[in-house]
Formats: C-alpha cells, sequence, structure tokens
C-alpha cells in the first residue's frame, strides 16, 4: 500500500494513522484504497490473500473472503453484523 499511496499525503497519513488507530481510521482508508485504485491491483490483491491463508486459512481455503458486490445500496459483508436500512 505504500508503494501505491507514495506522493498522496491524505493517503500515507490514513495508512499511518490507520496503524496507530485501526477503529478510527478504517473509514478514512478504506476511502484511500477505493480512490487509489487498490481494488484493480493484482499485487496487493495477492498479498491481501496471502495474510488471510495465514490467518484464516479455513475460511480463505472455504471462500470466505471472495465477495463482489455491484449495484448495492447498504450492504455489510463479515460476521455478526447488525444492520438496518431505510431507503425513501
Amino acid at each position: 500500500m505504500q508503494r501505491r499511496f507514495s506522493g498522496n499525503a491524505r493517503a500515507e497519513n490514513a495508512l499511518v494513522d490507520h496503524q496507530d488507530d485501526p477503529e478510527t481510521y478504517k473509514v478514512p482508508l478504506a476511502k484511500q484504497l477505493t480512490e487509489s485504485g487498490a481494488a484493480d491491483d493484482e499485487e496487493l490483491l495477492a498479498a491481501a490473500q496471502a495474510v488471510m491463508d495465514l490467518v484464516d486459512p479455513k475460511g480463505a481455503q472455504t471462500g470466505k473472503y471472495n465477495v463482489t458486490i455491484s449495484g448495492s445500496k447498504g450492504f455489510q459483508v463479515g460476521d455478526h453484523n447488525t444492520q438496518t436500512n431505510t431507503f425513501n
């Protein structure tokens, strides 16, 4: 991610801040990942998959982390979530 964020001060700061306080800075980091095009970076995606293989081999093997969402209005990914949507 540092390579992808290089030269983008806002993205670099979001990454550093996230390392210090992941809960507070997960949304700003997610925004910077989206804006940087990280979802299309094959090298970054392969590295993320390798981490998940180490952290949760069973979940990675069963496809738990292979998620594709398109055209959605409000969604959550993960275990034990609660969500209420109101669309007007």
